[in-house]
């Protein structure tokens, strides 16, 4: 790809630039650091549940049958977060922060009939 688009001149040069890419890859930023970045509480990572409202309801969601994650609607979840007051359609919407999903499994774990993974 590098020599199609004309930013290598070769398989040599293109080995070389990826390789200078895999090598400087830093590390991203954790979570406890951009909360602290953006003037958060230092605490927020480890003590949330002091900063964050508790859910009225939570309610487990099984798979129907044994296979695997294929894949995740992404777009659709973020738009049913947004539906029940957990993000904004315009900005001046408020936020219910005790709204959202926690998402498990991930995407190609193999699920057992039961609907859990293994």
């Amino acid at each position: 790809m590098l020599i199609s688009g004309r930013l290598a001149q070769n398989d040599a040069d293109a080995r070389a630039k990826l390789q200078a890419v895999l090598d400087n890859v830093k590390r991203p930023r954790s979570l406890a650091e951009m909360v602290a970045a953006q003037k958060g509480p230092n605490d927020f990572v480890e003590n949330y549940d002091k900063y964050l409202p508790t859910a009225m309801l939570s309610k487990a969601v099984y798979a129907d049958g044994e296979g695997f994650v294929a894949e995740m609607d992404t777009r659709a979840l973020g738009m049913a977060v947004v539906s029940m007051g957990g993000g904004r359609r315009q900005a001046s919407d408020p936020i219910d922060y005790s709204v959202g999903f926690t998402i498990w499994p991930a995407w190609a774990i193999a699920l057992t009939g039961s609907g859990r993974w293994r």
